[in-house]
């Protein structure tokens, strides 16, 4: 088959060949007439004219039929071919250019199929994938094939969603494949297009986000943890405390909570200065973490102080006793020996959820009142409120706040508050 000899052209030069066959069809006849008729001359030059032109044209651009063809104002199918060949041309040097404008951009363009493969990919997604595919890879590999394991179902849903629901745009943040220890975040907006042609192709943007994703961990973790010794702080403690105290609902079980304080701190802090103080906190933070258990919390609640969530305990006064228990064992054999630091105790005060309180914030109250029961005791021991209620009576007052706090934290219960005043001291005013 002939083909268009100009090497910017793709469409095959179809219409030629057909011509070559219909003139070597009438070469034929021609001969034939020449051998059998009176009327060879005539018809032999005729058909030589018509068989030559059909030859020439199927092998070249020039053609004479076709010039005779065009002083009469009529177009020819060459010039058809040309006209749609030049548009080919300038079409394919268009998109040339725009990828070309695209290679020049960080983000990486990516053409996929309704089920995730790779149809076209820009210069930026070899280099946002660090990987270099051999001739023809790039259109047949599936995106999933440069994403993480972890990550696989998010760029799957995102297939599922922008091609079942229609969606306009849809921005996903995924992690890449690779060798390399470190996270390679990228984020792509993508979205679908039905105008090519009938065909459905997804379109989409991706460019390196890990540098961003590192700065908001690192912004969530500063929220939620105390910058000195890294532990969760107040704000991280509440919300695993009502998550441990919704766990311990569904399953039957206790959540207890130790308020610790640090005994003598402030003297040695003001002895040996605030850089001595933070080291202390640290190492002590260190101590008592180890002694833990993983599914439990140790957080900084400020100063000296610091708090232990203890979820799904089966026996929480027990429980509660013994952890603390250790923990003021660890802190002293660690101590001990060394010099100042020996005076560092720890008093701690208990309560559990759900006897002592039914929220974190009425819970956290009652463990403070044991803890300062614990210090007005001597300091260095471990007091649970849930004991100290019936042997104390004035911790009652604590009770009732914490109950009061109870109930205003939950808003379908309608509270009403009415005043209290003494009727003996009024008749003891009427009788005076």
């Amino acid at each position: 088959m002939t083909r268009d000899t100009n090497k910017n052209s793709r469409l095959p030069y179809i219409e030629p060949t057909i011509r070559t066959i219909a003139g070597f069809f009438i070469t034929t006849i021609g001969v034939l007439l020449y051998t059998y008729n009176d009327h060879r001359l005539l018809w032999l030059s005729m058909l030589l004219f018509i068989s030559l032109n059909l030859f020439q044209s199927g092998f070249s651009r020039w053609c004479l039929m076709e010039i005779i063809l065009k002083r009469f104002g009529l177009r020819s199918e060459l010039d058809e071919i040309r006209t749609l060949s030049r548009h080919l041309r300038e079409s394919a040097a268009r998109q040339a250019g725009h990828m070309d404008t695209l290679n020049l951009l960080s983000e990486a363009v990516l053409e996929l199929s309704p089920d995730g493969l790779i149809l076209n990919a820009s210069d930026g997604w070899r280099r946002l994938s660090r990987r270099s595919p051999a001739p023809g890879e790039a259109s047949q590999t599936p995106l999933l094939d440069y994403v993480m394991t972890d990550d696989a179902a998010i760029v799957t849903h995102m297939l599922k969603e922008i091609t079942g629901s229609g969606k306009r745009v849809l921005r996903v943040r995924f992690r890449l494949a690779g060798g390399s220890r470190e996270e390679r975040w990228v984020e792509g907006r993508f979205m679908l297009d039905r105008h090519n042609a009938g065909n459905v192709r997804i379109k989409g943007v991706l460019r390196d986000v890990t540098e961003t994703q590192r700065k908001e961990r690192q912004i969530h973790r500063m929220a939620m943890h105390d910058a000195l010794t890294g532990l969760p702080n107040r704000t991280l403690l509440e919300n695993r405390m009502n998550q441990a105290m919704a766990h311990a609902r569904r399953y039957d079980l206790h959540v207890g909570i130790l308020f610790i304080d640090l005994d003598n701190f402030k003297q040695v802090n003001d002895t040996h200065g605030h850089q001595y103080g933070d080291r202390l906190l640290i190492r002590v933070s260190h101590i008592l973490g180890n002694k833990l258990r993983a599914s439990d919390t140790l957080a900084r609640w400020g100063g000296d102080e610091f708090v232990v969530l203890l979820p799904d305990l089966t026996d929480p006064a027990g429980g509660m006793r013994t952890v603390a228990t250790n923990l003021m064992l660890a802190l002293d054999n660690e101590l001990r020996g060394e010099g100042v630091e020996s005076a560092i105790t720890l008093s701690i005060g208990a309560a559990s959820y759900p006897q002592d309180a039914d929220n974190a914030a009425a819970l956290l109250s009652l463990a403070d009142k044991a803890l300062y029961f614990a210090k007005s005791q001597g300091r260095n021991n471990v007091q649970v409120y849930n004991s100290l209620r019936e042997a104390h009576p004035h911790l009652a007052e604590a009770d009732i706040s914490a109950r009061f706090c109870s109930i205003d934290r939950a808003p379908h219960q309608q509270k009403n508050h009415q005043p209290v005043s003494c009727a003996d001291k009024r008749r003891r005013e009427s009788n005076g």
